[in-house]
This record gives C-alpha cells, sequence and structure tokens, in this order.
C-alpha cells in the first residue's frame, strides 16, 4: 500500500527474480491508439454558443504511482511466484480498473522485476478479454483494458525509483542510468541526464514522495522533471505512524490506532461505510508536499499530480507477544474496538473491512483520490500532453466529484484552460461546484450532495510567498479576479461533507472536519 504503513504495521518478504511469463498467444493489437468511442465522456462544457467557457477538451479520470505484480513489494510480497503472474492480485487490478470507472491508468512499478520484461507483458493485456495493445508503429506502448459493460481504459507502464515517476514509456530504457532517483544528493547533472533519458524514452518525467526532506524545490526546478506529487496516502500514513522507516510505533499506540480504524472494520455494526475510514486518516496532513510545490511554482510550472501508490500489500505484525501481551489486554480492557485490534495484533493477518474486502485493496484506493486531466485526445500521448501542459485537478473522490467545477482565464480574446501562461491582465473564473456527486464508494442522494459545504480558495504564489486573492463559502458561486500581477494562480476547494452524515453511521461526526476536496495546477501570469 503505502511505504511508511508497509514499514510500520507490516512485515513483507522480497521476492526472487524469475523467468517471465509464459508467452502471449492470440495477441490482439490495434494500429489506431485514438479509436476510443466507447465510454467517452461527453465535453466539459458542450456547447460555446450558450457558455462563452466551454472547452474543447474532455475531461478523463486517471490514476497514477499503481504497483502491480511487477513491483518486488505488490500483492503481499509475492507479485510473481515462481516466476509466473499472481493472477489473484493480477485480477483484482484488473476488476477495480473497471469497478471505479478510470480511463487512464498508469502503472508504475519498482525497476527491480518490471526492468527485466516486456512492455506488452506489464499492461495488463488479455486477448481473451477483449483488449487490444495500442501500438506505436511495431512498438507496443500500452493496453485499450475491456471492462465487461464495453468501457475501455487506457493502461500504461512506467515505474518507481527513490524520487522518480515516468509515466507511460514508449520504449523501455535499457541502460542502468535510466533507473535512478531524483535526489539532493546526486549530482543535478546526473538527474537531468536520466530525466532527458527518461524523456526520449517517451514519458512523461514526474517525481513522488514530495514531503520528503531528500528532495528540495530546487532539485525539482534544476531536475527537468514535468509533473510532481501534491500527496500520495504514504505521507499520511508517515505521519499518523510517526516514523520515516522502521516500526514507529510500539504495541501499545499500534493498538490505539487499530482501534480507531473499528468501526469500519469487519464485524462492527456502525454502519459508517468502510471507504470513509479515510476520513481518519487525512487530518494527519503531509503539508510538506503541497507547500513544496508551491516553492517550485515560484519559478517554474511543474504539474502537481495525486498519486496512489497502492500495492495491496498491507498485512498487520503481531506485536501484542511476548511481554507487551498483558500490557496490551490491559489496554483492550472494556473497549470493543480495542479488543477487535487486539485480536489483530496478537494473531497478524490483513484489515478487513465491513464490506470483506482489505483495507488496501485496488479498488478502494482507486475510490479514494484520482487526476482529472483535460485531453485533446484518448490515448497515452494525450493523457500525457495534457498533463505536461497542467490541464488537471487532483481530486479526493472519496467525497464525490465536484459538480459543474470550472477553472479558466480569458485574455486577448482567448480561453486559457489551467496550466497555462499568459502576460497580464487574465481574467480569471472559478465556477464552484453545485453539489457533490455521487461515484462508486459511499452513497449518498442528490439531495444530500447539495448538502456540502465548502470553502474555496484562490491563490497567488510570487516569487516569495502564496498569498490568498479571493474565497467563498457558497455552493455554485461563481469567483472573478482581474490578475494583473505575475504569478501562479490556483484553486483549493476544501469541504465539510455532510452529504456523508448517513453514510459515516455512528461516525457523523467525522462529516464535521473540514477536508481538501480538490485543488487545481495554476494559470500563470508572466512579467
Amino acid at each position: 500500500m503505502t511505504k511508511a504503513l508497509c514499514a510500520a504495521l507490516l512485515i513483507l518478504s522480497g521476492c526472487a527474480k524469475g523467468a517471465g511469463p509464459a508467452a502471449r498467444s492470440g495477441d490482439m493489437a490495434s494500429a489506431d491508439p485514438l479509436d476510443l468511442a466507447v465510454g467517452d465522456l461527453p465535453k466539459v462544457n458542450p456547447d460555446p454558443v450558450t457558455d462563452p467557457l466551454a472547452s474543447q477538451f474532455q475531461e478523463v479520470r486517471g490514476v497514477m504511482h499503481v504497483h502491480s505484480v511487477y513491483s518486488h513489494d505488490a500483492c503481499d510480497g509475492d507479485g510473481l511466484p515462481g516466476g509466473l503472474r499472481n493472477m489473484p492480485c493480477w485480477n483484482d487490478l484488473r476488476a477495480a480498473v473497471c469497478s471505479v470507472g478510470l480511463d487512464f491508468v498508469g502503472l508504475t512499478d519498482h525497476p527491480d522485476f518490471m526492468r527485466n520484461y516486456p512492455l506488452g507483458d506489464e499492461v495488463l493485456f488479455d486477448a481473451t478479454k477483449g483488449d487490444e495493445l495500442i501500438m506505436d508503429g511495431a512498438a507496443i506502448i500500452g493496453n485499450r483494458l475491456k471492462c465487461d459493460d464495453g468501457r475501455r481504459v487506457i493502461i500504461t507502464e512506467g515505474y518507481e525509483a527513490t524520487h522518480t515517476l515516468p509515466v507511460a514509456f514508449t520504449a523501455k530504457p535499457t541502460t542502468t542510468s535510466a533507473y535512478g532517483g531524483i535526489e539532493d544528493v546526486r549530482p543535478i547533472a546526473d538527474v537531468q541526464a536520466m530525466v532527458a533519458e527518461l524523456k526520449a524514452a517517451g514519458a512523461l518525467v514526474a517525481s513522488v514522495h514530495s514531503e520528503e526532506s531528500d528532495v528540495s524545490a530546487a532539485t525539482l526546478v534544476a531536475s527537468g522533471a514535468e509533473a510532481m506529487e501534491w500527496y500520495n496516502p504514504h505521507g499520511n500514513f508517515k505521519t499518523v505512524l510517526g516514523a520515516e522507516n522502521g516500526i514507529g510505533l510500539g504495541a501499545l499506540a499500534a493498538l490505539d490506532l487499530l482501534g480507531s480504524f473499528s468501526p469500519f472494520m469487519a464485524g462492527s455494526t456502525t454502519g459508517a461505510h468502510p471507504d470513509l475510514v479515510y476520513l481518519l486518516l487525512l487530518p494527519k496532513w503531509p503539508q510538506a508536499g503541497f507547500d513544496k510545490w508551491r516553492e517550485v511554482h515560484r519559478t517554474k510550472n511543474i504539474t502537481g499530480i495525486l498519486g496512489t501508490d497502492v500495492h495491496q500489500n498491507v498485512s498487520v505484525k503481531p506485536l501484542c507477544t511476548g511481554a507487551a501481551a498483558v500490557l496490551c489486554q490491559a489496554a483492550a480492557a472494556g473497549s470493543s474496538g480495542k479488543t477487535q485490534a487486539l485480536a489483530l495484533l496478537v494473531s497478524g493477518g490483513q484489515l478487513v473491512m465491513t464490506d470483506g474486502k482489505r483495507l488496501d485493496g485496488y479498488e478502494r484506493l482507486f475510490r479514494w483520490l484520482e487526476n482529472r486531466i483535460l485531453v485533446a485526445e484518448r490515448s497515452p500521448a494525450g493523457v500525457k500532453e495534457a498533463l505536461r501542459a497542467g490541464r488537471s485537478y487532483g481530486l479526493f473522490s472519496v467525497f464525490g466529484a465536484p459538480e459543474g467545477f470550472r477553472y479558466v482565464g480569458q485574455a486577448n480574446g482567448a480561453l486559457l484552460e489551467m496550466g497555462a501562461a499568459q502576460k497580464a491582465p487574465i481574467a480569471l473564473t472559478v465556477k464552484l461546484p453545485k453539489r457533490a456527486v455521487q461515484l462508486t464508494g459511499a452513497q449518498f442522494t442528490p439531495a444530500d450532495g447539495a448538502k456540502v459545504e465548502l470553502h474555496a480558495s484562490l491563490y497567488r504564489t510570487t516569487a516569495t510567498e502564496t498569498i490568498l486573492v479571493k474565497e467563498s463559502t457558497t455552493l455554485g458561486d461563481t469567483l472573478t479576479f482581474n490578475a494583473t500581477e505575475v504569478g501562479a494562480y490556483h484553486v483549493e476547494v476544501w469541504a465539510k461533507p455532510k452529504h456523508l452524515v448517513a453514510a459515516l453511521g455512528t461516525q457523523a461526526a467525522l462529516a464535521d472536519v473540514e477536508y481538501m476536496w480538490f485543488i487545481s495546477n495554476p494559470i500563470r501570469v508572466l512579467p
């Protein structure tokens, strides 16, 4: 799931490198990566005559920083048993891609395994399911995975190393130098050469785990990276668990943590939707990643993204054993939640939620957060072009989708999308959502969707600071601002999820806490 949670609560065993999967038979290939009519979404605003802010782009739903069987620490540390795919884990990932309704998945496996296999093996391709390989000439660059309902989802492969996340290769690099880290301790010339090599391999080059201290804003600016993570759940777990590496919690602290999860876990009768356990983690906010992104934007546009960092590998380490057992039993006395946590910390095992599924499953984490990307074409190239341009925003989809959100600028008669840069003046317009719209997680009615309480802010990042320039707390409001001063202007919308009160059952107090709902990439006013 995440590095910190894996380090603090889990025991994972590494996997030996083995022979690749058996050769495919009956592969289907398509020479036209743009033919993705099935499941196409409507335009953001489809009528330019009646809406002057209508977009020429389509809004698609994407996740990145995703680990499959080709990561050594995914699938409970057993992604490739005997050199063969762990098919239950493989199928879980395929099913999650479809059930959540995604349009794009950027797999980014760790190099230990993925560099030894061809791209065609790694993109979840299954000819028997009706998948179609996406080709660039004779080269395989992705998969159009076919869902049971006929929808198709673009799957690509990249990798994750230390702070390095190339997304959607068109040709896998073969040199050792291409699989390194974006780190302060590494000579910047080496980092720049690696980033250039990854770009030559067709990848969008991002940096991950921005909240960590071993990669600075200065390194990110100089590296040549095109995107960076605002956030992924790893940062929350690291903050909650109180450690950079290793076991940061003793038995009693782990008992408290898991006890707090109990209203959402198997056996609970609270009525709380299991996905909403995320609301216990989000307040432990790793602000450092967002601050670093703002610092980067003092001098350079680098697209912000939300990463998922899912591995499907969580298994609780037994801690309430030996001398700690008596203390754990005493601490758990009189608390049903802690008694449940005690049993888990004695025996070890997976965290199973009230829906009978694991806490860290692909499907659940895909429902927690995603990126909304404005693409000119539904293809790997189209997604990468949009992300490079900054035409995207990060959405905590656990709260639902923001109906009617739009952030644009207008200058010299032209419409500017997120990521655009133009000299002043730029007339900025932020259309705030009218309500939250249910996706595939916690259920709520359309009427309840209008109960969400939001706090929207338009910020300007200058060469030295980030300044609030306008705000609103009204659903459906329109913010306008004439941007005449140089800077990067982005939108943040935080929300109290009052629309989720019913879905929270006895945990309804969590709906009175403010969480980030979504964050945009900026529109920049140039000198």
